[in-house]
């Protein structure tokens, strides 16, 4: 026993220790990685609801109800100019998009908040964004609201959520839903 005593003693404390406390500091900085790894992580996710708070109270305002109100009636009288009204809107998704394309979102969190909404917002105002990208020769004109409804579509699909296109009674049904939700300006 004593002899088993003295190895251990030599190999951590003696000449022969220097392994054991490498590999022990090898340990603990391994430790202290993985702790601030995970500190960073949840502050992403701190952040990414704190960001996603503040849209969703966007989302809710009157001055946005007031502008989804009036693309739906926009889009009922086939308008295809795109006022200040569906440019609140249509900065709105962009936003997103800009925030999923630079990865401070997961897609998996904003498909659960608002793919809903992109998919018929998108089918409502692609065609004007389009008609003004063929005018302006600017092809770039909203492209993260595009790439937003794009990557949600795709991932629609693997989640095996319906993915078809919407036919002109949904969006009817849909827009008929923001008016109901909606009230008009004052």
């Amino acid at each position: 026993m004593n002899q088993i005593v003295q190895i251990v003693v030599r190999n951590l404390i003696g000449s022969g220790s220097s392994w054991f406390w490498t590999m022990a500091t090898f340990f603990v900085i391994l430790l202290s990685l993985i702790f601030i790894y995970r500190q960073v992580r949840y502050q992403r996710y701190a952040n990414m609801l704190s960001t996603l708070a503040h849209l969703d109270a966007r989302w809710k305002s009157t001055e946005m109800i007031n502008a989804r109100r009036h693309v739906c009636e926009d889009y009922e009288k086939n308008e295809k100019t795109i006022f200040q009204p569906e440019e609140l809107l249509l900065a709105f998704f962009e936003e997103i998009g800009h925030y999923l394309r630079r990865r401070v979102f997961d897609v998996s969190i904003v498909w659960e908040f608002y793919s809903y909404y992109v998919d018929y917002y998108w089918v409502i105002v692609e065609p004007r964004i389009k008609e003004f990208r063929t005018s302006s020769h600017d092809k770039t004109w909203f492209s993260e609201f595009e790439f937003l409804a794009k990557q949600l579509a795709e991932y629609s699909k693997k989640r095996r959520a319906s993915t078809v296109e919407k036919t002109d009674e949904q969006v009817r049904k849909f827009i008929q839903g923001e008016l109901n939700k909606t009230t008009p300006s004052q």
